[in-house]
């Protein structure tokens, strides 16, 4: 028989070893511990039997790193599950469903330090949207951002890159800048 039991544990004692087909980067988990410290982790943590993690893999993660894992946790514990049921869980729990509109996004943030740099939602946009909020990156920051199609466009800037003997958007663009000047002034 299935059931969801409510309990609390320490972070230390949730298993991570479940499998968890994402990641997120250092900058991510970087921003994850930061949210954490500032805001305190407000999530409940989904789990087996056995304590293995579901939903919640990298809120474990950046708690054990800060040094938390004597803290209690909510944690919602399914019993009865079989293991097709909890990998559905699993994958349920992780899905972004939905899509940000930018305009609202930024109606929303408004007034507001928040950035969408700051959170993972800027992995919800389509390729259409990353051009565009690119786009806005630049005209706001002012500073260029290098928008590539595909993995060809973008194996040809690191291409590039090696070609200048430089790396980094800004200093592509700074060499290419010098070079076509060198270039003007020789033709003159």
């Amino acid at each position: 028989m299935k059931d969801i039991k409510e309990i609390k544990l320490k972070i230390s004692e949730l298993k991570t070893d479940f499998g968890n087909p994402k990641d997120i980067t250092k900058k991510e988990l970087e921003n994850l511990k930061k949210s954490i410290v500032e805001n305190g982790d407000f999530g409940i943590f989904v789990i087996n039997e056995e304590n293995q993690v579901l939903s919640g893999n990298q809120r474990v993660r950046a708690m054990l790193e800060l040094g938390k894992g004597d803290e209690l946790v909510s944690c919602k514990q399914l019993v009865g599950y079989s293991l097709e049921e909890q990998k559905r869980v699993l994958l349920e729990a992780n899905a972004n469903r939905g899509k940000y509109i930018l305009d609202e996004l930024e109606k929303f943030v408004a007034g507001t330090d928040l950035s969408i740099d700051d959170f993972c939602i800027h992995s919800t946009f389509s390729a259409r949207e990353k051009a565009v909020q690119t786009l806005r990156d630049v005209e706001v920051k002012e500073y260029p951002k290098v928008v590539v199609l595909n993995a060809e466009e973008n194996a040809e800037f690191e291409e590039l890159e090696r070609e200048l003997g430089v790396s980094g958007c800004l200093n592509v663009i700074r060499k290419a800048v010098k070079i076509l000047k060198e270039r003007k002034n020789n033709d003159k």
